[in-house]
């Protein structure tokens, strides 16, 4: 049948057998890349990197200025250089008014005395007024203002109004403020003039002085309702008499002989109101005291 091939005996062909590391591969390529990146020379990389934070300077450069130039214009803005202008805005005759040079003089050696006022942010504008109020007992408002392109500072002040007259043992005439402070003196010819329009306080002590307390701030209240309340019923009060050591107010009513007596330790709204009360009374049985009507006591009302 058959027969098997006898293999034939000689030499192989030599396989010659590639070097596959040198095949393209994208790992091969990316190590070539990577080896080229790094054969870079030195002294390429030590120019990039310096040129980097010289171009960032550049570019901030043109901020810098603005910055600068902002701030420049803030601080001119602020700046205050202690000038004062004064401005009356009384709305009543100004005849108890200083020449407005020396208003100007006090406020402007206030301001110089801290560094603080020289910005409109830190200026004290508080102090400022109480100072010149303190100082000058005619004014009863002094307020200042700032202007945002100004660099002064506006001091808008008011003539105080008086509000009593007060005569003391002395014989001398005061005017009151508000606040019981002795504002002004004037004399017995024009206390006059003053007489008709306030209460005429009679005050048997004496060393008052201007600019300082002559009447407490309650006694002045009371005295100012009781004078409004009357003159509303159209009864014309003459004096208000303040009795040593005593907290008695003996009121000289126009045209009527008796002396209305009251406490200046009790409400004011109830003894002017049994004071009404007891006068509508009298009119109404024809009686007629002649030496006084006394209220001193709440809710009960005497006269002789």
């Amino acid at each position: 049948m058959f027969q098997k091939k006898q293999k034939k005996m000689g030499r192989s062909p030599i396989v010659i057998q590639e070097d596959k590391s040198n095949n393209f591969s994208y790992y091969s390529s990316r190590t070539i890349k990577n080896n080229l990146k790094r054969s870079k020379p030195k002294t390429n990389d030590g120019i990039t990197q310096s040129t980097i934070p010289a171009n960032n300077i550049i570019g901030r450069v043109p901020a810098i200025f603005i910055l600068i130039f902002v701030v420049l214009i803030l601080g001119y803005l602020l700046y205050l250089d202690n000038n004062v202008k004064i401005k009356n805005v009384s709305d009543n005759h100004s005849q108890f008014l200083e020449s407005t040079s020396i208003y100007k003089t006090a406020s402007e050696k206030y301001l110089s005395n801290s560094i603080a006022n020289n910005t409109k942010i830190t200026i004290n504008n508080l102090g400022l007024s109480d100072y010149m109020l303190s100082r000058f007992p005619e004014l009863s408002n002094a307020t200042p203002e700032l202007s945002f392109l100004s660099h002064f500072v506006t001091l808008k002040i008011t003539e105080a109004k008086p509000v009593g007259i007060l005569y003391d043992q002395t014989k001398r005439f005061y005017l009151l403020k508000n606040n019981g402070v002795a504002m002004a003196s004037v004399s017995n010819n024009n206390s006059v003039n003053f007489i008709n329009l306030m209460p005429y306080i009679i005050e048997s002590f004496s060393n008052i002085k201007i600019n300082q307390r002559a009447l407490s701030n309650s006694d002045l209240s009371f005295i100012s309702y009781t004078y409004n309340e009357l003159a509303i019923q159209s009864i014309k009060t003459i004096s208000y008499t303040l009795v040593p050591n005593s907290r008695e107010l003996d009121i000289k009513i126009d045209k009527v002989p008796y002396i209305l007596k009251l406490n200046l330790e009790e409400p004011v709204k109830e003894q002017v109101g049994s004071f009404l009360a007891l006068k509508g009374y009298l009119q109404a049985n024809n009686k007629n005291p002649s030496q006084y009507i006394d209220v001193r006591v709440i809710g009960r009302a005497y006269y002789k």
